[in-house]
């Protein structure tokens, strides 16, 4: 509240000034307050605050999730974890489901299956289970911080990125097909604004960073899924700046990952359902 104010105290002085307006031309009807009353209310249409009002507009639109932030999360030994939902009902889309869980003082986990690595002590075995581990420490000022750790059955546990959020989800999705998910990394990094990062194994089952996929949304919307040749994307919403932004709401660009790495593929302008 305090930084809407702040961002708006134009238009709240505007509203001010009209009400007084109205005000003085019910007890005194005259040709003055006439006009200062249209002024007044001219001024504030012109001062609204536009993206306030798409943001708060927005979230009723078709074209997002009936529920858009949900807090039904399934939790396990004390471990949140698959926090991802769709983004429209019969949709390709998906994207993490913030909520009440992203901020709470637990740990976010997820496992899955890989080949068995050389070093691997079974014999029996053809494949090893492995746990992906966030661990996040809320500071009293200032964002969060994420560390991310990888266990895997005869190896040390290693923690092998660290980063800095308001909260963060993770999720496994195995974007080429080779047997070795990749880890989806996605975090609130401000009041509108979103990242998603992207790790995948080597074969010795080390994680490193996947190519472009460092990608933020200030809308903030970030959805994954696969185009119908099986190519995975990432489409990232941003606001539109530009002078049509009345008519269209938001700019997407839509990354996809080829040549192990994420390019862009296109960019279009998008205007939400029912507007």
């Amino acid at each position: 509240m305090v930084v809407f104010i702040r961002s708006n105290y134009l238009f709240l002085l505007a509203t001010v000034a009209t009400f007084v307006s109205i005000i003085w031309f019910l007890l005194a009807p005259d040709f003055e307050p006439v006009v200062t009353s249209l002024l007044g209310i001219v001024t504030c249409v012109s001062l609204r605050p536009k993206d306030w009002m798409l943001i708060r507009h927005r979230s009723m639109k078709k074209d997002l999730p009936e529920k858009f932030y949900t807090d039904d999360v399934d939790s396990k030994a004390g471990f949140i974890f698959h926090n991802v939902v769709l983004l429209n009902e019969d949709s390709n889309q998906h994207k993490f489901g913030w909520g009440k869980s992203s901020l709470e003082h637990q740990d976010k986990s997820v496992e899955f299956e890989v080949p068995k690595p050389y070093f691997s002590k079974s014999e029996c075995r053809t494949k090893v289970k492995v746990r992906v581990v966030m661990s996040t420490l809320h500071n009293t000022y200032g964002d969060g911080q994420h560390y991310l750790y990888v266990y895997i059955p005869d190896k040390p546990p290693v923690c092998f990125h660290q980063f800095e959020g308001i909260c963060a989800e993770i999720t496994v999705v195995d974007i080429d097909d080779d047997g070795y998910p990749e880890l989806i990394v996605g975090y609130k990094c401000g009041a509108h604004s979103e990242g998603i990062k992207v790790y995948k194994f080597d074969r010795e089952l080390n994680y490193y960073f996947v190519e472009g996929s460092d990608i933020g949304s200030d809308f903030p919307l970030i959805t994954w899924g696969r185009n119908p040749d099986g190519t995975f994307f990432i489409n990232a919403y941003s606001r539109n700046w530009e002078l049509d932004r009345e008519k269209y709401h938001s700019v997407y660009e839509k990354y996809v990952f080829n040549d192990s790495k994420f390019i862009m593929d296109s960019t279009s302008r998008v205007k939400w359902a029912d507007s």
